[in-house]
């Protein structure tokens, strides 16, 4: 039993010189990202329209104005990374970065960020 002590060591090296990562996250290539990017930028745009049309307004309509309108500064923010031909994980990182909000809107833009996440998630 002792000669297979070494296997687990010999296993864990590997990984190291491999560059493994178990917690890595594959995202979307970056042409199918920019459509799945538009349509929830149009999908946001079209929600805050039919929401906005209202005649009261009430503060659960504008918390979910207000995320909606996040989610489209975010991917617009998005698609402006892809433009500079960067990957996914980067322009994500990018956009979270740039996006300067108050201590009010904080929530929302990590609301946005995480749908975005999911959205881009293969």
């Amino acid at each position: 039993m002792k000669k297979f002590n070494f296997f687990p060591v010999l296993l864990v090296a590997l990984f190291m010189l491999c560059g493994f990562d178990s917690s890595a996250q594959t995202y979307k290539p970056v042409a199918d990202a920019i459509v799945s990017v538009n349509g929830a930028v149009s999908g946001s745009q079209s929600s805050i329209d039919a929401q906005s049309s209202g005649d009261r307004i009430t503060s659960t309509l504008s918390q979910s104005l207000a995320l909606n309108h996040m989610k489209m500064q975010v991917g617009r923010a998005l698609l402006e990374q892809f433009k500079s031909n960067v990957d996914v994980a980067t322009a994500l990182v990018a956009v979270t970065n740039q996006l300067a909000v108050n201590a009010q809107r904080a929530s929302y833009k990590a609301d946005a960020i995480a749908f975005y996440k999911n959205l881009l998630l293969i």
